[in-house]
């Protein structure tokens, strides 16, 4: 059986500023539901703080593929 979605026919894609605010929406109920933190290493502008991040999750999770 397919799948319902499908007779809904096609859609326009995502713009990248309504796909940056849904993502930014999501990532704070996450930290505020659930204690999920989601950050994007080259969002971070200080260059301390973004080695520190990545080591930290590397030593935890393993390097990431193509990083």
């Amino acid at each position: 059986m397919i799948s319902s979605i499908y007779r809904l026919g096609p859609v326009q894609p995502t713009s990248n500023s309504v796909a940056a605010r849904r993502n930014a929406v999501a990532y704070q109920e996450a930290w505020l539901l659930h204690g999920l933190a989601c950050i994007k290493p080259d969002t971070i502008e200080d260059d301390w703080l973004q080695r520190h991040l990545i080591n930290e999750m590397e030593k935890r999770y393993g390097k990431r593929a193509g990083a």
